[in-house]
Order: C-alpha cells, then structure tokens, then sequence
C-alpha cells in the first residue's frame, strides 16, 4: 500500500481585527459618531416643521389658489361639512339648497345652481363629483345672526 499524502497544512487561524478598527471612537454614541448625518436630519425635521405649521394659512391659500384657477372651490367640502343628515337626492336639491355646516362664520348651503338666492356661491369639485353634476357651496347667514 502506498503511503498517504501528507495533510495540507490548516489554513492559519483567523484573528479578530483589533479593537482600535471595531470603535474608533473609543465608545461614542450612534449621534456622535455620525453627527453630519444627525445634523442634516434635525435641520430637515425643523424645516419641514416650521414651513408647515408656521404658517398654515399660507399653506391653505396656495392650495384655494390652485382650486380658483381651476374655477372651483377648495375652501367647503367633505371634510368641512356637518353630514350628520345624508345629502339630499339631485331631484331635491333642484328645489332648494341644503344647509350643511358652517365655514368662516357662516352657514354653508349645497346649491344645484348659482342663483338659488345666496352670496358666494363657487363650484365643489367634491360635490360634483358625488352628484356627477355642477354642484354649488353658497354661504348664507352668518352664524348666530338675528
């Protein structure tokens, strides 16, 4: 029989890098050891935050603004409306407007048209899309007026 090959040699063993490679910090924190990026984080969260909440009525305009170029009002719709009763059926709200809710002081009618009798009225895109038709949000009375 003829004798075995000598075993190939074990590979060397493996060290752990040294501990100066695993923290260089010598035991910093996640922030501290990366503070641009923390920065820039915090400089983004303040900036959204003041932009947004500073001045929402600035925020609110410039989306009317792009509704009034459109021709129809953002100011009245799903969100603004007391629909605690259902909205009347197209046959109805042909012969008179509904009230539904209050917005800046004063009441708020669905109309099926313009001249049904109250003051500035503009077009819903969310209540035309419901009716499938021009629908209108009047503002009547103000609210606790005699």
């Amino acid at each position: 029989m003829a004798p075995l090959a000598p075993a190939a040699a074990a590979p060397p063993a493996r060290r752990p890098p040294p501990a100066s490679m695993l923290d260089p910090g010598g035991g910093g924190s996640f922030i501290a050891d990366h503070s641009l990026l923390a920065a820039c984080a915090i400089f983004l969260a303040v900036k959204l935050g003041l932009d947004l909440f500073s001045s929402p009525e600035a925020f609110l305009s410039e989306l009317d603004e792009g509704a009034a170029a459109e021709g129809k009002s953002r100011g009245f719709g799903w969100l603004q409306a007391d629909l605690r009763m259902p909205l009347p059926p197209w046959a109805e709200l042909q012969e008179a407007c509904h009230l539904v809710g209050t917005h800046g002081g004063k009441y708020m009618y669905l109309c099926a048209s313009r001249d049904m009798g109250y003051d500035g009225c503009k077009q819903s895109s969310d209540f035309s899309d419901y009716y499938g038709k021009p629908v209108y949000v009047c503002s009547g009375g103000e609210v606790g007026g005699r």
